[in-house]
């Protein structure tokens, strides 16, 4: 509920300042702009426009804010939170030339990566992504999955602060695509502050969970934003489609061995539906030769493949010496 409260928020403040402003205590507000990681700069401004809302009409309050902002209501985005049609066009536009002809490891937080010792292999890719809150590497994971994060997808859903990401080591990273929800206001900050080139990717999630008829998922969404692109080859390893649980220590409900019981698939993860993401997937991985797996995922992908599709499930990296987990 407190995310869908936030949520709410976001997209009212965006859309509806003067009504949110007229209606709102001193207290919430100020309660709103801490729990939306507005800076002070952005705060002290709300603070200044809050009593004139309560005072003006919404003519009066509109001139107020164009004299103080250079700005509409309706043009205002909190000094550039969300990103403009022509920042998108511009950062796809880099994306592209980045991965242009690429090998890249897409990287997942599936218990299944435990004892793969793949971090050799990893490390031989041009770049390494990762998905929501895979940063920093658990030390103890680092054989494994290896260190590098060049490439970061995230759903900014709010599971975990953004900001405990946010470490020195975070300035590495060569691209970043995040969808635009609770956290992902200090995270486009953060990425502008230190020049960090990154895009909203919310347009991608939208269709794709039209597509599938789901909220899908931000390993997949990763894995065909990532096929949009002239790469030359995509290896997808630590994804199961939530066949498995999560490594522990990895932040959100997928972590959690209630939702497993006494199966490999889980009882509810949030919105999602993994079915018909898997179908898609394994339509993917039958027509995209650049497409490659770890075992675990190709043998999970057998049982989906089209009929007749002659559908190549490659093992690529075979685990080395691999560690049990129990539910």
């Amino acid at each position: 509920m407190a995310l869908l409260q936030r949520t709410l928020l976001l997209e009212t403040i965006r859309h509806h300042l003067y009504e949110w402003l007229s209606g709102i205590s001193a207290e919430d507000l100020k309660c709103a702009c801490r729990s939306l990681h507005f800076d002070a700069a952005e705060e002290d401004l709300l603070l200044v426009l809050y009593p004139t809302a309560k005072q003006l009409t919404k003519e009066q309050f509109d001139l107020l804010f164009l004299e103080k902002t250079g700005s509409t209501p309706a043009e205002f985005d909190f000094f550039g939170w969300h990103q403009s049609e022509t920042e998108q066009q511009n950062a796809a536009g880099n994306l592209s030339r980045l991965l242009d002809g690429a090998r890249i490891a897409l990287v997942g937080p599936s218990v299944t990566v435990l004892g793969s010792a793949q971090r050799q292999y990893l490390e031989s890719f041009d770049f390494i992504a990762r998905i929501n809150f895979q940063w920093p590497v658990p030390h103890r994971l680092v054989p494994d999955i290896g260190s590098r994060m060049d490439i970061l997808y995230h759903c900014c859903n709010g599971d975990r602060p953004i900001t405990a990401m946010l470490i020195p080591d975070f300035n590495q990273t060569r691209f970043v695509c995040y969808q635009e929800n609770i956290e992902s206001i200090p995270l486009r900050k953060y990425c502008l502050r230190h020049a960090i080139p990154h895009l909203d990717i919310s347009s991608t999630y939208q269709q794709l969970s039209a597509s599938a008829k789901t909220s899908v998922n931000t390993g997949f969404v990763a894995i065909e934003h990532l096929c949009q692109f002239a790469i030359k080859e995509l290896y997808v390893t630590g994804i199961t489609f939530f066949k498995t649980p999560y490594y522990e220590g990895y932040p959100g409900h997928g972590n959690n061995r209630k939702y497993w019981k006494n199966s490999l698939t889980p009882d509810k993860i949030g919105p999602h539906s993994f079915e018909p993401q898997l179908e898609q997937f394994a339509r993917r991985l039958s027509s995209d030769e650049r497409v490659r797996t770890d075992r675990w995922l190709a043998g999970i992908v057998e049982k989906y493949r089209p009929a007749r599709s002659g559908m190549r499930c490659p093992i690529v990296a075979e685990p080395a010496s691999p560690t049990p987990f129990t539910l």
